[in-house]
Formats: structure tokens, sequence, C-alpha cells
């Protein structure tokens, strides 16, 4: 190119930011897409499937408990979009489908006493039973598993601090990510169940104890966690910001109270504005020339956009006219930064620049890629990265 790329998007975002006043755009769950961005999706899945999981041993490469929920959640996330079955039972294959599928509430055993992998694991649970449907013979199975995991994590809501979930069984440590999926969760069980008030007040009171908790700095971004009631790691990763917004999404829906949403994009706007480099995500360890990311790290903006996604499906048409280009470009960034516009390697980690040797290359960092890709399809302008 002729161009430095930046520019190339920078340019790419003005037209887009016009054509958005022309995009037909829809409420919550729809289907509608750019089939070219959707094939680059299932492209970069297939590889994943094909390369990186194991079947035999029921996990990805590295076997991380959580990423993998994140990582097969992606995986029906993508074919509930494109309307496609062919890994319809890779839940089965995994250790934890298999424990969700014999319903035998032995989930302290499994996630040992962390919390926040239970709500990621829930996170999978909902949107598989949402793909297979009430009719799916193992749907009842995975409902109960459901219900058992969320008990688990109910547990853990004490008053300490004022309320919240602990992160571990150890009780010393509060933080965002745990009660953000809470909150996401509750509110996206209330919907489901309706019958059960107390979803709701759940979530109603996580999202209280999170606005007064001290973890949202003057710009509306979120620290990362609280040790004796104060905050102790100040650190801002993309990945908080992306599930408090998603679950406050999912609080608008249950109550159809607006304020809901304008919490969530100041918390949107302001990652966008503070946490991107030419309008594309960059975690704190990322680097173009020597990344310190650890595995952990590596999925966090793909996880930021991807709860962008879920928000949008939530708040509908003027959501998705304000944040669909900056999906876009994500998505943009991915296959040309990260990818490589031969489409020669994975995904890996730094999407803000040309990989100059500090890009890490793993299946967190695919799957991060790969829901940069869903997101853009499912909830972004007609664009596609290899036209």
């Amino acid at each position: 190119m002729a161009l430095r790329l930046s520019l190339v998007l920078a340019a790419l975002s003005y037209g887009l930011a016009v054509l958005a006043l022309l995009v037909d755009t829809t409420h919550r769950e729809t289907k509608r897409a750019c089939s070219t961005i959707r094939k680059t999706a299932i492209s970069v899945a297939t590889k994943l499937q094909t390369s990186h999981f194991s079947s035999a041993l029921g996990y990805y490469e590295g076997n991380i408990e959580w990423t993998d929920a994140n990582t097969i959640e992606d995986i029906y996330n993508l074919m509930h979009l494109s309307n496609v079955s062919t890994w319809r039972d890779l839940i089965y294959q995994t250790q934890i489908g298999q424990l969700g599928l014999a319903h035998l509430d032995l989930w302290d055993f499994f996630f040992n006493g962390s919390f926040d992998d239970a709500g990621w694991t829930l996170l999978l649970f909902i949107r598989f039973r949402d793909f297979i449907g009430p009719k799916d013979g193992n749907f009842q199975y995975f409902e109960t598993s459901t219900y058992q995991v969320y008990d688990y994590i109910v547990g853990e809501y004490t008053s300490d601090c004022g309320g919240g979930v602990w992160w571990s069984r150890a009780r010393n440590y509060k933080n965002t990510i745990t009660n953000a999926l809470f909150m996401h969760i509750s509110a996206a069980m209330y919907i489901r169940h309706r019958d059960t008030p107390g979803y709701l007040q759940n979530a109603i009171d996580t999202w209280k104890w999170l606005a007064g908790s001290g973890l949202r700095d003057k710009d509306h971004l979120w620290f990362d966690g609280l040790r004796r009631c104060q905050v102790s790691d100040r650190r801002k990763w993309t990945y908080n910001q992306g599930v408090i917004a998603s679950g406050l999404g999912l609080l608008y829906a249950a109550t159809g109270n607006k304020t809901y949403l304008t919490e969530a994009e100041k918390t949107l706007d302001a990652a966008i504005d503070f946490m991107t480099v030419n309008g594309i995500l960059k975690e704190v360890c990322d680097d173009a020339t020597q990344s310190t990311c650890d595995e952990d790290q590596l999925i966090f903006k793909g996880i930021f956009t991807k709860h962008l996604q879920y928000y949008i499906d939530q708040a509908g048409r003027a959501a998705r006219d304000k944040y669909s280009v900056f999906l876009s470009v994500q998505s943009s960034a991915v296959y040309f930064y990260s990818t490589g516009a031969d489409n020669a390697k994975d995904p890996g980690s730094v999407w803000y620049h040309q990989d100059n040797g500090g890009s890490i290359y793993t299946p967190r960092s695919i799957a991060s890629g790969l829901e940069a890709h869903i997101a853009a399809a499912k909830v972004g302008l007609n664009f596609s990265p290899l036209q």
C-alpha cells in the first residue's frame, strides 16, 4: 500500500460514518451480516478448530478453562449469526460441556473456587442453550447445570466492602470482571426466566455496588479490583469495559430504563478514546516490537468487541449507528495488521500496528481476532476487509 494503514483506516472510517446514515439496522438478535466478513470469521474458526483444538483431550492448546469457555461461546455465536451447524456438537467434545451435560453438581471441584471462571462458563451455557433451543433433548441438562453454576456464584455475594461477589474462594479480592459477569448473567437469566424476579434484583444490586465501589475512574473506565475494600489494582483492561457495557445493555432490556444505556456508553466512549491507537484497540501490554501480555490478556480485546456486539444487540439502532464503524475498523485491523493481508498467519495479539516481532500467536490471540470478525459481521457496516 502507498499509504500507512492507519491513514487508510482513518479515511475508511470517515466514509463508513457517512454510509452509516444509509444502512438499515435492526433491534436485538439480528442475523444480518456482511457475507465476506462472515466468511473470514468462518475461515479463522475453521483453522482454530482444526489446528488448535483437541477433541481427544477436550480443550484448546494451553488448556485455560476460562478462555476455552469464551472460545467455545464464540463458535456458537458465529453459528447463530451464520445459520450454520458445522460445529454444533463442539460442546460435547469439551470438558466443560461434558460436565454440563452430566449436570452433576461438581462445580466447586471443576472451578477450584474461581468465580469469574464460573461466570464465563455461564455465558457459554446461556449462548449454547439459545443456540439449540428448548426442543433439543439436552437443553434441560444444560439448564440444570446453569442453575447450579449460578447458585455457586450467588453464594459468594457478601456484605464485605458493601456487597459484590468475591473473585475466588480465598475471599481477599473483589474485582470488576467477576461482578460485571454476575450483573450480565443475572439480567440475562431474568430475561429468560421472568417468573424469577430475584435474578433482576441481583443484577440491579450488583450494578449499584459496582457504581459505588470506587472501581470507576473520573473518565468512566474501570480499574481491575479491590483488596481490603480499596482499589489495589489500578490497571484498566479492555475486557472489563466491554462486559460492564453488555451487562448494562441487558439491564436496559430487562427494565426499559435508558439510564443504563447512558452509563454503558460513558464507558464505551472512554474506552474508544483512551484505549486505542488511531482508533484501534491496544491493551497496555501490547507492543508491536515486544509485547508483555500473558495468555489471559491475549483475549481481552476480542472480548471487548464481543460484548460491544452484545450491548448493541440490546441497545438497538442508535447504538449500532454509533459503534458499527468502530467494530468494522477493528476487524479490518485484525485482518491487515494482525493476520496479514495475504492471510498467511493466524491472528496475533497486536492489532494497532504491523507486527515488528511483538505480536504473540496462540489460540487465545486467534479467538480474540475471531471475536472481532464476528462482531463486525453481526453489527458492523457492510465493509469487507477482503475488498
